[in-house]
């Protein structure tokens, strides 16, 4: 399971949003609005030992820069998406507990942590197969009287 506080220390740690993906004509890089040139989070582009500003293959050019945007975009979507996972993760215990009469955990048996839940209710179906036994038994009893008059 993701550690939020873990992701969010990491977040706070990390020059504030928004960053921005810039695709020069002699080099890429991500910047922070209103940061310095060269101080984080600007990330030039290298290629193994080749400098930033030489151009490369078109293609690696490609990928690096779509690396780069993804980079930029992580900074505001990471922040958002812990958000949203710990509201949901609230939202979630909130759902187990007020079911709690209702379910019970399956526990994994290598960790002991809960992998599941089933219907502690069984009483339907539990009515259903004693009915099935009942039935069973009316036919097994017609079967033997039949038996014994014959």
């Amino acid at each position: 399971m993701l550690d939020l506080n873990e992701i969010v220390v990491a977040c706070e740690a990390a020059t504030p949003g928004p960053w921005e993906f810039v695709d020069g004509d002699d080099c890429l890089y991500i910047q922070a609005p209103g940061v310095p040139w060269g101080t984080p989070p600007t990330i030039p582009y290298r290629i193994v030992s080749t400098e930033f500003y030489m151009e490369p293959p078109s293609q690696e050019r490609e990928r690096v820069a779509a690396n780069l945007r993804f980079a930029a975009q992580a900074r505001a979507w990471v922040p958002a998406l812990v958000a949203e996972l710990a509201q949901a993760r609230e939202e979630l215990a909130a759902v187990d507990e007020s079911l709690g009469d209702f379910y019970a955990p399956v526990l994994d048996p290598e960790t002991d942590e809960p992998c599941g839940s089933f219907w502690k209710d069984h009483s339907v179906w539990v009515m259903r197969d004693e009915l099935e036994r009942a039935r069973a038994e009316i036919e097994r009893l017609k079967k033997a009287q039949a038996d014994d008059r014959t």
